[in-house]
């Protein structure tokens, strides 16, 4: 589902969340710790992890034509046969060439959810446990603060994903559902406060939703319909972070 965000209703807030950006980032961590493994296995589950989270952060920053690129990379790492239990394996190269063919950012987010649950239906096959890591909650308010709250609540449900973890894939539902922007802060028309609100209204209720969503295609949907809104927001004003910053497209 793509939101229907204007960039006038976001412009005041980007020159705000630059500097947020500037030190936390905009899009989740790449830091999420990778089990070890005896011999090259170990290796690989980090090369492939690190592919995913390079799609991951291409998707979320809205640069789809740096999807491709990364998903390739990912399936010739993969090759025909692959360490790992094959079920997932062979999930995580479908969806590898769903987003390296994705011909909009609903697709490649999609396909970068599936990839991640994937990892999760091998870590718990493989019966390793990676640690999560979450960054502390954000101590600024406003738009800035919000924007940090969606990004920690949504790093709570990738590693739900991942680990995989009811629990972390709750918090972070819990969390995003529990955010409020006030379109108020912004200086824009009353008509763009309304479209805004709606927006966050029904990003609340995928999130509400998502809380008691049972493992599998409903986690994978919801992930998907909050990753690509985080796109399409980012897309829209590619200078602070979109392709512009963090792809090097225009």
């Amino acid at each position: 589902m793509r939101t229907s965000i204007r960039l006038g209703v976001i412009a005041a807030a980007t020159i705000v969340l630059s500097a947020a950006i500037g030190v936390r980032g905009a899009v989740p961590r790449q830091d999420v710790p990778i089990p070890k493994a005896p011999g090259d296995t170990g290796a690989k589950m980090r090369g492939h992890y690190e592919q995913i989270l390079a799609i991951h952060a291409a998707v979320i920053r809205g640069d789809l034509p740096a999807v491709a690129p990364s998903a390739t990379a990912l399936i010739d790492s993969l090759g025909i046969a692959s360490t790992g239990p094959a079920e997932p394996i062979a999930r995580i190269r479908t969806a590898a060439r769903d987003a390296a063919w994705a011909k909009d950012l609903d697709g490649a987010s999609t396909a970068a959810a599936s990839m991640l649950a994937a990892c999760g239906d091998c870590h718990r096959a493989s019966r390793v446990m990676p640690a999560a890591s979450l960054p502390g909650l954000p101590t600024v308010g406003g738009v800035v603060g919000t924007m940090l709250e969606h990004q920690r609540a949504i790093e709570e449900m990738l590693q739900g994903l991942v680990v995989p973890s009811t629990s972390l894939w709750r918090e972070g539902a819990s969390a995003f559902a529990a955010i409020t922007l006030h379109p108020s802060d912004l200086p824009v028309t009353p008509g763009e406060r309304t479209q805004m609100a709606g927006v966050e209204n029904r990003l609340r209720h995928v999130a509400e939703q998502a809380i008691d969503a049972p493992e599998g295609q409903p986690r994978i949907t919801a992930y998907a319909t909050l990753l690509a809104a985080c796109a399409d927001c980012h897309s829209r004003h590619a200078k602070v972070w979109g392709p512009g910053r963090g792809g090097g497209h225009d």
